[in-house]
């Protein structure tokens, strides 16, 4: 079988971003070294890269994971220090029901923010944990090794891109209210 610049020498997709060779995109592990001509010499390079770039990997993951705690913190204080209701006058005011609107439309946005926040970190607690089992940078859908550029890019990516771009239809179309919990 020829090899494409899509593919390892397993036939597994590499997902290899523009100007990469699928060689250079693959974060793959020793093993798929080990079959072919590779001699101790490349396949201790190969490990330790893959070291480095998991090292690398887990303190970004970390640096982002403090970064969401403090908007996490900072948004619920902004939520607390902003009670709902009319701004110390009558209801019946003039501007009292634009303030209030205009404090609902706040509320929810910090909740879309905070939302988005915590859903992140969660995707950064599954990356630290494929990265403990040693299934970083495998897709979890199809099992096609994750191009490097993506991982730099996203590093807690857990899909291949055409796996991303298909789960981003599907939740288009399943509201989260139609999703069982593993789907969320």
């Amino acid at each position: 079988m020829n090899r494409t610049d899509s593919e390892d020498s397993t036939g597994r997709s590499t997902d290899a971003g523009p100007g990469e060779s699928a060689d250079d995109s693959a974060v793959g592990s020793v093993e798929d070294n080990a079959g072919g001509n590779a001699d101790a010499g490349t396949r201790t390079s190969d490990a330790a890269a893959r070291q480095a770039f998991e090292d690398r990997a887990v303190q970004h993951l970390h640096d982002r994971q403090q970064q969401l705690a403090a908007e996490i913190l900072l948004t619920r204080g902004e939520r607390s220090e902003a009670p709902l209701g009319s701004a110390g006058g009558s209801a019946d005011a003039p501007g009292d029901l634009a303030d209030q609107a205009e404090q609902r439309s706040r509320q929810a946005l910090l909740d879309a923010e905070a939302l988005r926040d915590h859903e992140e970190l969660c995707d950064i607690e599954a990356a630290l944990e494929r990265l403990a089992a040693g299934t970083y940078g495998e897709c979890v859908d199809c099992d096609a090794v994750i191009g490097v550029q993506r991982l730099h890019v996203q590093p807690a990516a857990a899909r291949c891109l055409p796996c991303q771009e298909q789960w981003e239809r599907w939740e288009r179309t399943h509201p989260p209210a139609q999703r069982t919990p593993l789907q969320r």
